[in-house]
């Protein structure tokens, strides 16, 4: 605080004076009371926190990677294994049909290579179990006794089998090669889906049938997905549909989904009356097929499916989805397959398309005027977008 007195006197006006007092206060107007030193540590605390997750995580996928290069390369090796055991098999057969085309250096020197494969093979497995421990050490998921354990995703659909049963998605074999099974089951549990309609295309057979397994294991029930559209363009698709079938028996398969779009042909709306009679051919029979397989069958069809065809479905019993898809206003779309759905009544089933909505909270709602319609099975098109969303 400063204090200032002035005095001043001007001569030329008769001697008048003017003393004044002037006062200056000065306030620190510092309202913040932090400790700027302690928040810059926490900021970097923070900053290299989040530095570690980034190595960490980086760190995990690398050696999620090398995980699986190393079981291709035991794959490999146990292939290597076999082809050695058949030229060992073929020595050993030479030797009890003829003597004279038997070499024992050769079948001494198929045994060196059989017992250093196995070695090899020994070493690999080895190396991938000290991998996978060193991938669960660090990811987490080990107990205080040192034994691996579950992702609490699948520990808890285990325990508590939460799934929707009415809530189904599609897969198709690209993005089945693109995931691990155990990414795929996480992402059925954490969305509740109770049956997954699979298209395994080209996929390894060995990772197929685990899939099946893991799936079944966990109550999600796997339909096999069979979308060949050349099924409908003559009168023999039938039979060819009936032999696709039997080679998909015993696979671990709960039913049937025919997904069959003969409208996307050409001269569809001009021979629209014999692929209808083709379409009912294959749904009579594959429903038989399933009867006889203890197997559910259902069906994907377009919201402008004949009347005739839907007879059929609702007398057979199998529920249709209608690919209600290209607008987020599902009023309409219940509008116009009003009439399909009154035949339809109980079997009438409803996919989504979730690229077709803007946000999770507008798919809630649609769910819900569904359900206001009566319409409770649904399925997700597809697992892939499932995935992103």
């Amino acid at each position: 605080m400063k204090f200032r007195y002035n005095y001043y006197e001007y001569k030329n006006h008769s001697g008048q004076t003017y003393p004044s007092l002037g006062v200056t206060v000065s306030l620190p107007l510092n309202f913040n009371r932090g400790n700027k030193p302690l928040e810059y540590e926490l900021a970097e605390q923070i900053e290299t926190f989040e530095q570690e997750q980034s190595n960490l995580l980086r760190e995990l996928k690398d050696r999620h990677r090398h995980f699986y290069f190393l079981k291709n390369d035991l794959s490999d090796l146990k292939n290597d294994l076999e082809y050695i055991k058949v030229l060992l098999n073929a020595e050993k057969m030479k030797s009890k049909q003829s003597k004279k085309e038997f070499s024992p250096i050769t079948y001494i020197d198929l045994s060196k290579k059989f017992i250093q494969k196995k070695i090899e093979i020994l070493d690999k497995q080895q190396e991938l179990c000290e991998d996978f421990f060193q991938f669960y050490l660090k990811a987490g998921f080990l107990n205080e006794k040192n034994t691996p354990q579950e992702p609490k995703a699948v520990e808890l659909s285990l325990a508590n089998k939460k799934n929707d049963p009415n809530l189904s998605t599609y897969l198709w074999g690209h993005f089945f090669n693109q995931k691990t099974n155990r990414e795929l089951l996480e992402i059925f549990i954490r969305t509740k889906i109770s049956t997954v309609f699979f298209s395994p295309a080209n996929s390894d057979l060995e990772k197929t049938a685990d899939f099946i397994k893991q799936c079944n294991s966990t109550g999600i029930k796997v339909y096999r997905l069979i979308s060949e559209n050349s099924y409908a363009l003559s009168d023999d698709g039938n039979k060819k549909l009936q032999n696709k079938l039997g080679t998909i028996e015993n696979q671990g398969f709960s039913g049937i989904h025919l997904n069959i779009e003969p409208h996307t042909f050409s001269d569809y709306k001009r021979n629209q009356e014999t692929y209808t009679k083709r379409m009912n051919n294959l749904f009579i029979e594959t429903k038989r097929w399933c009867d006889v397989h203890n197997m559910a069958l259902s069906v994907s069809i377009p919201m402008h499916t004949p009347i005739e065809e839907i007879s059929v479905l609702k007398q057979a019993g199998i529920d249709a989805f209608i690919m209600a898809y290209e607008n987020d206003d599902h009023s309409k779309l219940l509008d116009r397959t009003l009439n399909l759905r009154n035949v339809l009544g109980e079997n009438t089933a409803w996919a989504l398309r979730i690229k077709d909505f803007k946000s999770p909270h507008d798919i809630i709602r649609t769910k819900q005027l569904l359900h206001d319609h009566g319409i409770f099975n649904l399925a997700y098109y597809d697992c892939a977008l499932l995935y992103k969303l």
